[in-house]
């Protein structure tokens, strides 16, 4: 890697209230066949002809599903194992973690269905670079259930 580059990291974590799992993999997947949740159906001549509610609402390219992940909340029980998840398995960085679950808890609540994304940069490929362009900010104004709760740029 040059000296001028850097590896770049995004987590992307999304919150909103479904009913069940099912509403929540429905969301993420709302097209009929496929078994990618993130990418839409396309006709024979290629064209896509439907994608995901979640990859509409937030305008979404194609999302490498291998760094994508759903949670659903459906206990007091389940918020204490998605935390020690959260902040001991999904992320190398524990101190970045721990401050990015600062920031979460109060959406990580009851029902709460969670979207994970990560995106990359490093001398292995990209991987949802399109997180870039994301900011808590940004999506704040959007009046449907589920926000972008919090992003995590970090630069190695």
């Amino acid at each position: 890697m040059r000296g001028d580059m850097c590896s770049k990291l995004a987590v992307a974590v999304w919150s909103g209230i479904f009913s069940s799992v099912a509403e929540l993999e429905q969301y993420v997947s709302d097209y009929a066949g496929g078994d990618d949740i993130t990418e839409g159906r396309y006709d024979g001549e290629g064209e896509e002809i439907g994608r995901s509610s979640f990859a509409e609402q937030f305008d979404l390219p194609y999302i490498d599903s291998d760094f994508m992940e759903i949670h659903f909340i459906e206990s007091n029980e389940a918020i204490d194992d998605f935390r020690a998840y959260f902040c001991e398995e999904y992320m190398a960085d524990k101190e970045a973690a721990a401050k990015l679950w600062e920031s979460l808890k109060e959406s990580i609540v009851i029902n709460a269905g969670i979207i994970l994304i990560q995106g990359h940069t490093s001398d292995y490929g990209e991987a949802n670079t399109f997180l870039w362009k994301f900011s808590k900010e940004s999506c704040a104004s959007m009046t449907a259930g589920v926000k972008l709760c919090d992003l995590l740029y970090r630069c190695n």
